[in-house]
């Protein structure tokens, strides 16, 4: 499944390595967005604009490009408080 396909508050563990992207992919790794970790999808601008993820305990904002790249398990069943 894609990380595009996340519905905003869902938990996924990143399967694909985000350095297969290139350069963009190393800064994606140095943020911590490594394979294995668990990923929550915090928000989708409206319009096809970024996406927002929660990943280690920082917010980062992802292009709808890239982030369609990245492949996410099936969404965890952990409650998420609001």
């Amino acid at each position: 499944m894609k990380l595009t396909q996340l519905k905003k508050r869902e938990r996924a563990v990143l399967l694909s390595p985000a350095e297969d992207i290139g350069s963009t992919g190393r800064r994606l790794k140095d943020m911590g967005l490594v394979e294995g970790h668990e990923i929550e999808l915090k928000g989708v601008m409206l319009f096809g604009g970024p996406l927002i993820i929660e990943a280690n305990s920082q917010l980062i904002s992802l292009r709808r490009s890239i982030a369609d790249r990245l492949e996410v398990s099936e969404p965890c069943m952990k409650p998420v408080l609001p």
